[in-house]
């Protein structure tokens, strides 16, 4: 990249910078991933491995690190523009889908409103005893979580609004694992188990309401998860 393209692409970032700056927020997490034991393949091996032969599906496949890295024989895989097994978008998926699936994974468009609806197609589409988790929702700061992407940096999106409707939604055994930029994790406690509607206030938050209502989240490191994932001490 020239000298002049390097500029011309600083001074777009610093005029989007200047335009959210409203949304900005000072405040940030030092979390640093990189020191994490686990991730999220090794969290959806071991949900795979409770299924004597596991049935998954996974929204959002892109360069399919998680999807090639899966062990058991039947995957599908969601993506409309690379990755997987299907080319299709998730809702167009759900459509026509008549297939339950033990274990999903949701890691497609990382938008609350996108996220929200795979996560209620997912409950629909789910066996009994059968797990969801989802990716990227522990933001670090305001720039890895707005809406629109800024265009540096690391992006999750604002997924993490829609764990404040897992957390408080009864039916519903949800648990965020401090790893791989946050994993969240759901079982279902009744067959006919829904999702919390917080729809009329959640779109509009940003980062600042993430920060200061954190702890009203069930996050946990993944060795406080052990005996709810049904691992053994030793394992």
């Amino acid at each position: 990249m020239s000298a002049w393209s390097r500029y011309k692409k600083r001074k777009a970032y610093e005029q989007q910078l200047k335009k959210y700056a409203h949304n900005s927020y000072p405040a940030t997490f030092d979390w640093n991933w990189t020191t994490q034991r686990f991730n999220r393949i090794a969290l959806v091996n071991l949900l795979v491995s409770k299924f004597p032969d596991c049935n998954y599906l996974e929204i959002g496949c892109a360069d399919d690190a998680l999807f090639q890295s899966v062990f058991c024989n039947h995957k599908v895989g969601v993506d409309p523009k690379s990755g997987g097994t299907i080319r299709k978008t998730s809702d167009d998926f759900f459509s026509e889908n008549n297939e339950k699936f033990d274990v999903v994974f949701i890691d497609g468009l990382h938008t609350y409103e996108q996220v929200r609806l795979d996560i209620m197609n997912s409950i629909q589409h789910l066996s009994d005893g059968g797990w969801i988790a989802m990716h990227d929702m522990l933001p670090r700061n305001w720039l890895e979580q707005h809406i629109p992407h800024l265009g540096q940096g690391g992006w999750l999106g604002d997924v993490w609004k829609v764990a404040f409707e897992l957390a408080t939604s009864p039916d519903i055994d949800f648990r965020i694992l401090k790893i791989d930029h946050g994993v969240g994790v759901f079982r279902l406690k009744h067959p006919k188990a829904k999702l919390n509607d917080r729809f009329h206030e959640l779109p509009t938050k940003q980062f600042q309401f993430f920060y200061e209502n954190f702890n009203q989240l069930p996050v946990f490191s993944w060795e406080e998860s052990r005996a709810w994932l049904g691992l053994n001490p030793t394992d």
